[in-house]
């Protein structure tokens, strides 16, 4: 599976010494390993050993195509080379993807495109179904699988609607079944909306314009209230002015 490790062991038998050798590498590249162990045993009256090397690889999706080779070298044979192709034990789970086109909710009597993808999984050999739960036999149709650039592969059910009354909250399946997984469901509500009648439709803007109207109206109150205020303000004011202006006559005339 992507995202776990996986163990490979590589061995050979029958070498005259024990100076063995053994290189792992990954699409050419060198891996680093520690678990490399050399016995030996008698064989006709001779002794011969035998290397056993393992490696663990952490497997992602992008390893489909990769391989991974174990080199063994001992100066009394050839380099002897064995490659893996990581595809053979690699497992990617698809990525589900359950919608409606358009989106619900949606208008009454309009025609619905229900589809499911089950996109980028690994191996081939996966099945899909899209089913409409409140109807035994509406079954979607499915489409060919489609081999993607990075090796995986896609795959799609889909069936249209008449988004009648009678589908109203009704729920659509869809399951998709791989090669030594679990069955994995996903499911879909669709919601139908109603069109408004033309008296609704009045009585629905006659609301809003009474809303408007009643806000305006709270506005120009607002508005007078705030006028009369500054009016008050200004007459205080005013009448403070004055009255200091009374004052110093008088005192003026006292003086003098």
């Amino acid at each position: 599976m992507a995202g776990s490790w996986a163990s490979f062991l590589c061995s050979a038998n029958d070498f005259s010494s024990k100076a063995i050798k053994v290189l792992w590498s990954k699409d050419g590249e060198t891996i680093q390993h520690n678990k490399t162990r050399i016995t030996s045993s008698e064989v006709k009256g001779r002794r011969v050993y035998r290397v056993e090397s393992k490696v663990a690889i952490l497997l992602v999706p992008g390893d489909l195509r990769s391989q991974l080779s174990c080199q063994i070298q001992h100066n009394s044979s050839q380099k002897a080379q064995r490659n893996f192709p990581l595809g053979d034990v690699l497992r990617v789970p698809s990525k589900m993807h359950l919608e409606t086109i358009p989106p619900s909710p949606v208008q009454l009597n309009a025609s619905v495109m229900v589809i499911c993808n089950a996109e980028s999984f690994y191996p081939e050999n996966a099945s899909i179904g899209l089913f409409a739960k409140d109807d035994p036999s509406g079954k979607g149709m499915v489409a060919p699988k489609i081999l993607n650039p990075d090796g995986t592969f896609s795959y799609k059910s889909f069936m249209e609607v008449r988004a009648t009354e009678e589908r109203n909250s009704s729920v659509f399946l869809c399951q998709v079944k791989q090669y030594s997984q679990l069955l994995v469901n996903k499911t879909t509500r669709l919601f139908i909306t109603r069109p408004l009648k033309r008296s609704e439709n009045s009585q629905q803007q006659s609301i809003i314009v009474l809303c408007i109207m009643l806000f305006l109206i709270k506005v120009a109150i607002l508005l007078f209230i705030f006028c009369l205020f500054l009016i008050n303000v200004c007459r205080h004011h005013r009448t403070r002015s004055h009255s200091g202006t009374s004052q110093e006559v008088r005192q003026s005339g006292i003086s003098s």
